[in-house]
This record gives structure tokens, sequence and C-alpha cells, in this order.
């Protein structure tokens, strides 16, 4: 390695026109340095001419612009004057060549891990000559890991730095001048330009301050043009790297504490096992419920019970109008009178074939009759069992009409419960007979009440723009506050899963079905 020049560093420190000043301290080996850029508005001027009829006033008279501002303009206007990054940062390299007077001038910005050259003044075919530009981008390498500008040779009285892949870019390929401006985007290296001459004359410190000017006004600049002119992939490639900077580069305390924070509790989610449970809407119903209908066509004649009273077992709960069934009774009644009367003298008469007629006859009249009586008994609805009515509040329809088979009132046990639950399609596949859960119902929130999974049926109910499936379960506690027709929420244990997985495994399912649909 040759040794370094003690006498060769241009001052660290550049101070550039129109206010600002770049301090560029050495970086440690292995970190991209941050540069400070302090700014200041330095006093720009115009001559604004006199208004008519008024003598011109000396003091509104100010500076013209200084000769680098002009050129930074023309600069910036040739760089936007193309829509292409590379045309745009060719074209600019190449008039910062003519302005500064040399023979060669190179861009190059900062890739993934290494310098990019982007342009060479005057070429726009240079990717054939890849050994230049490997040693190329090395100087540009070593000018942005220092954070310093570089010109070798170093200028005698300059503070010495690390100089090595100047020198060999010197050596390999005849560069008798050369020097190295960092490309800076808020205080921090982005890319470097580098001027060669093929004479040993030293470079003027008013081009360096000018070329170190460019790289703080300019830079951002180019680095926005190369990221405009990406595709989209290595759009997105940057956009993920910007928005985890605050998590890799200094400062951001509270996002790097926030971020491995989260971290630490999705690892935990993920590692820590938790109970499963299906949770669904489910509502109690009696183990047996009986149905009250309407015997026969009629009217309503009494009511003696109403939905929640309780009943008893024979208990008269409803009364049907019997007047017409009385007298089909009585007119099937006589009917069996006159037929045995006419039995009796057939059989007196020992006439086989009448005594036949009318045993026939008689056998009608009679069936007819029980039927009747029948139908006169069902009139008066009784409770089949002790329990409680559930429906069929019958008072405020005395004397209406009712069909035969109507449903007029349902009777339930009282203390004897099953209870339905309304599991959604997503998670039946995780519910199986004989699994335990417990149900919380909105009359009684407090207790959670044991049950276990007895009937799934195989048949989808579709309410309320959902689809489920009904599964029958046996409540293993009976308190006296429950009543049929209770609802609540029920849920199923269905085994042991990681609490990451419980918490998203809906949306990976959601995710798995829609990407299956669109690639199918």
């Amino acid at each position: 390695m040759p040794k370094a020049n003690p006498a060769a560093q241009v001052d660290n420190t550049a101070t550039v026109p129109g206010g600002f000043a770049l301090n560029a301290p050495p970086a440690k080996a292995g970190k991209v340095p941050t540069l400070p850029v302090t700014a200041a508005v330095a006093p720009v001027s115009v001559t604004i001419a006199p208004a008519r009829g008024k003598k011109e006033d000396p003091d509104r008279t100010q500076e013209l612009p200084a000769p680098n501002s002009v050129r930074i303009l023309h600069l910036l206007a040739t760089i936007e004057a193309h829509d292409g990054f590379k045309e745009a940062v060719t074209a600019f390299a190449t008039e910062l060549a003519q302005m500064v007077d040399c023979e060669r001038v190179s861009v190059g910005l900062l890739g993934r891990r290494h310098v990019r050259v982007e342009a060479l003044s005057h070429s726009t075919e240079f990717r054939a000559n890849q050994a230049l530009l490997r040693d190329i981008g090395a100087a540009m390498e070593e000018a942005i890991w220092q954070g310093a500008t570089l010109i070798f040779p170093l200028p005698e009285g300059a503070q010495p730095r690390v100089d090595r892949a100047h020198a060999n870019l010197a050596q390999r390929h005849g560069s008798l001048g050369i020097c190295t401006v960092l490309l800076l985007k808020s205080g921090r290296p982005v890319g470097a330009v580098m001027l060669e001459r093929n004479s040993t004359s030293p470079y003027a410190r008013s081009d360096v301050t000018f070329v170190e000017n460019i790289g703080a006004l300019l830079g951002p600049l180019l680095q926005v043009r190369r990221e405009v002119g990406l595709s989209w992939p290595a759009k997105l490639w940057v956009a993920i790297k910007q928005a985890l900077s605050p998590l890799f580069g200094p400062g951001h305390r509270f996002a790097k504490v926030a971020t491995a924070t989260a971290a630490l509790v999705i690892a935990a989610a993920a590692l820590i096992p938790g109970d499963f449970r299906v949770s669904a809407p489910a509502r109690l119903e009696g183990a047996v419920q009986r149905v009250m209908v309407a015997p026969a066509d009629g009217y309503l004649k009494q009511a003696h019970v109403r939905p929640g009273d309780r009943v008893k077992a024979g208990q008269l709960l409803a009364e049907l109008a019997d007047e017409d069934l009385k007298l089909e009774q009585r007119k099937a009644q006589s009917e069996v009178a006159q037929l045995e009367g006419s039995y009796g003298e057939a059989l007196a008469k020992q006439d086989r074939a009448q005594v036949a007629v009318m045993t026939a006859k008689l056998t009608e009249a009679r069936a007819q009759l029980s039927l009747v009586e029948q139908q006169l008994e069902r009139v008066r609805l009784v409770a089949p069992f002790d329990g409680v009515v559930l429906s069929g509040d019958l008072s405020q329809s005395l004397g209406a009409p009712v069909k035969k088979g109507e449903v007029l009132m349902k009777v339930a046990p009282e203390h004897d419960f099953r209870v339905i639950l309304e599991v959604d399609e997503r998670d039946v596949g995780y519910v199986k007979l004989g699994q335990p859960g417990s149900l919380a119902l909105a009359a009684l929130p407090g207790e959670a009440l044991p049950l276990e999974i007895k009937q799934i049926t195989p048949v989808a109910t579709t309410a309320d723009g959902r689809n489920y499936f009904e599964m029958e379960a046996t409540l293993k506690a009976k308190l006296p506050q429950l009543r049929p027709g209770l609802e609540g929420v029920a849920k199923v244990e269905a085994g042991q899963r990681s609490w990451l997985w419980i918490i998203t495994h809906r949306l990976y399912d959601w995710l798995r079905l829609t990407v299956w649909s669109w690639l199918g």
C-alpha cells in the first residue's frame, strides 16, 4: 500500500458561493458519513429601473449574480432539458467538463453495495470499458467513505488522506490530476463527481468550491431523477429502504423501540400457544317442544294462559267453540239409535241379508259418532306436561276463526333445555362432536354455563346475509333464571393454537381463497 502524502489534501471545509458552507470531518471506516450543511441566504440584488419622471436612486442598485450561480443554473437547465436519466446525467457531465476544463468528468451514485458509474462526459456508450468503470467507482467509494473531497496528487500543506484507489486510477489510465467531490442529499453522500485532467496543473480553489457547490445543490436532483427512471420493482425496493432507514440509521429512538417491541410481541404470539375457541350466536330452547294445533275448523272460544305462564300436566290451556260438534254428536247418536232399531227388527225376522246391511250401516254410524266425540275432546287444549308456554297469545283473538292444523301454542319443559349454536361456515370444520364449551346469555352475562356438542346439522341455513350450520348442545348447568328463548354467545373449545394463528387465521384464509380465485 503506497504511503499517504502528508503534504497533499485539500482542506475539509468548503465555503460555497451564495452562503453555503460544507464541513466534512473524516469518517470512520465502514460507516457512511453524514455531512452537516448549513445554509445562509446571501444578499441577491438586481438593478430596479426608476419610474418615469423620477430620478434613479443609487441606493436601489445591487450587485449582479455571481458567475458560479449562472453556471449552476445552466447545469440545472441542462438536466431538466432531458427526459431520460442517462441522457440528463451525460449532458450534465459533458457541460461540467467544459466549465472546469477537464478531459473527463464521471458521475457515480450509490447503489445497493457499491458506487455505480452512471455517466462519463463526451460518451454515451461507456459500458465496454469495465476496468475503467471499476477503478473510477473504487476511487469514488474511497472519497465517500472518508466523507471528504479528494485531490490527487495531494496539494502541499493539505491534510493527508487515503488515496490508494486514486493512485491506481492515475497509474492504470494515465490521469495526471484527479479531483473527487461528493454529491450530497440531506447532508449524506449519495454519490460523487470525479474530475480528470491530463496535466499536472493543480486544481484552482475556485473550481473545487464550484464543484462542491454543485454536489450540494444538484446532488438531490440527480438522485431523484435516477429514482424516477427506475422500474417498479426497483422503486418498491427504494421505498422499502427509505421506510426502513429510520430503523438502521442514527436517531429515531422511539421508532426503533416501537419496532423492537412489536417484533417481540409478534414472536411471542407465534411461539406461545393459546386456547382456540370457536364463537357462535346461540339460543336456549326447551329439550322438548310440544305444538298445540287446532283439531278442526272452528272458532276460538276461550284462552286460559298466555306466553310465559307455567302450566301443569293436564291443565286446560284453551277451548274452541263446540256447538257445531255437539249438534253433529247428537245427529250421530240419533242415527246410531235408528240403525240399532232396524238391526233388531231384521234380527227378529231372521232376515240375514237385512241383518248384514244393518250391521254395516251401524258400524259406520258408530265410527262417525266416535270421530265427533274425539273432536269434542280435542277442542279442549290441555298441557301435555309440566312446563312453560313459549308462544301463542290467544287472549286477543277470542271468537276468531281457526283452520284445522293451525298452530295455536307452543309448550316446553321449564328446566330441561338444549342449546342451538349458529356456527359460521368458516368455522364449522373446527367443531367436533363431544367438544366442550361455554355459554354466556344476554340475561346472565356474568355466568359461563358449561355445554357439550351433541349433534351437528349437515344442512346450511342462510339468514341475515351469512351462511351458518345449526349445532345442538346439551347444557350441563341448571339455573332457576333460565328460560327458553334466551339468546347469547357460545364458545366451543377447539384445541391449542398459537396466538398469532388465532388472531390472523381469518385474514389468512380470506387471502388464500382470494388468491386462489384470481389464479383459477
